[in-house]
């Protein structure tokens, strides 16, 4: 019986075995070209006679030893891992028009990719070449600049369902199955692009989006179209990325409003916010206080230690008036050795005095600058609103 049960096993393995030779020559003989592509060291393991035929390999051999990233684009190597990324994490296929460059020479396909288990476990890619491309050099140049392009281009269904992205947007989504309106921080954005899509089928937008590099500012142009695919109505997004111009424009807005060496608000921001300050408070009846500060003997200082000594102080002086005024007020420099305080609420004028005293018993202790201790001295004027004047002028 044991005899029997290994002959029994030997014509299965025997069979096995003749099931692969056959399908290995069916596989060979077979008019669709057939490769399978190692995605890690970019190369090609196997491939049969129509696609040695395509690569202009005069043997399996001899296109095995080829390697093919001495050639290949970054882009190229990106949209590589991409879909081995998908092959793992969603078993899926593509089927995408390529460019490929045998001995030099364009060769464009419609080529299908699947994922393919190499013997030691890693992700692999079979391709399937349906058909080689027939369509005129604009659109096989417009599919190569769609491909390598770092404008990030993608398509969806009217239900904001992923039909396309190309290289660039597939690098920069963070999920490239879910649904459009999940990349919108804001929502609000989304419905709003989409009821612009709706009404006058195309808008632009600067909107923030959660990305792979975390929350980002595109620009995303947007417009109705039709899928090539089934013919139904889709929305192409067009997007760059303008966070570093975001940023830009924050930093300049910033810079208009705050002074650059003490980091606090300046005569323009004063100027601009005041005007509805007053306003507010002649309707609620609430007193504002108005403090300048003036240092004394800071021109010495200047002279005699030299700038940055003179800016090391200013420093020092605003930080210690803002930490000491706190949540009761604003404290600004109006340019100079000259500071404003505008306190809120400080109608009383025993209460004024009292802030004042307060104010110069925080300066009791001397300043540090370059090794040199100083003590700081100080004038303040005092102005109250509406008892003093009722606009910026007075």
């Amino acid at each position: 019986m044991t005899k029997r049960r290994h002959k029994s096993k030997d014509r299965s393995e025997d069979f096995r075995a003749l099931r692969c030779d056959l399908a290995e020559h069916y596989l060979e003989d077979l008019k669709t070209a057939l490769w399978i592509f190692d995605i890690d060291r970019s190369r090609v393991v196997w491939a049969n006679k129509a696609a040695l035929g395509i690569w202009k390999a005069d043997s399996l051999d001899e296109l095995v030893a080829r390697d093919l990233s001495a050639d290949m684009s970054v882009t190229v190597a990106q949209r590589l891992r991409q879909y081995q990324e998908d092959f793992i994490a969603h078993d899926a296929s593509f089927t995408e028009f390529w460019t490929l460059y045998p001995e030099g020479e364009p060769t464009t396909l419609d080529v299908v990719f699947r994922g393919y288990r190499l013997e030691n476990g890693r992700m692999g890619m079979l391709c399937e070449a349906l058909r080689q491309s027939e369509d005129t050099p604009e659109a096989l140049r417009s599919a190569e600049a769609l491909l390598h392009t770092s404008v990030m281009i993608s398509l969806y269904d009217m239900s904001g369902e992923p039909l396309y992205c190309n290289p660039a947007a597939r690098a920069s989504h963070f999920d490239a199955t879910v649904n459009v309106s999940r990349r919108f921080v804001n929502q609000d954005d989304y419905h709003s692009l989409v009821d612009q899509l709706n009404q006058y089928g195309g808008c632009r937008r600067s909107v923030s989006v959660r990305t792979t590099e975390g929350i980002r500012w595109h620009e995303i142009t947007a417009r109705e179209c039709l899928d090539a695919a089934t013919g139904g109505r889709a929305f192409l997004f067009s997007e760059i990325d303008i966070s570093d111009l975001k940023e830009t424009e924050q930093r300049v807005r910033y810079l208009a409003v705050h002074d650059m060496l003490t980091g606090l608000p300046n005569r323009n921001y004063i100027q601009s916010t005041l005007p509805e300050q007053l306003r507010s408070a002649a309707m609620t009846g609430e007193g504002i206080a108005f403090l300048i500060v003036d240092l004394d003997h800071f021109k010495t200082i200047n002279d005699t230690l030299g700038h940055a000594a003179g800016d090391e102080l200013l420093i020092q002086v605003g930080n210690r008036l803002k930490v000491f005024t706190g949540e009761r007020g604003t404290v600004a420099r109006l340019g100079g050795d000259e500071f404003l305080i505008c306190l809120q609420g400080f109608s009383d004028f025993g209460k004024v005095e009292s802030f004042c005293e307060d104010l110069l018993g925080q300066f009791k202790d001397e300043v540090r600058i370059e090794n040199r201790k100083f003590m700081v001295t100080m004038s303040i004027g005092v102005s109250r609103f509406p008892e003093d004047g009722r606009d910026l002028s007075s």
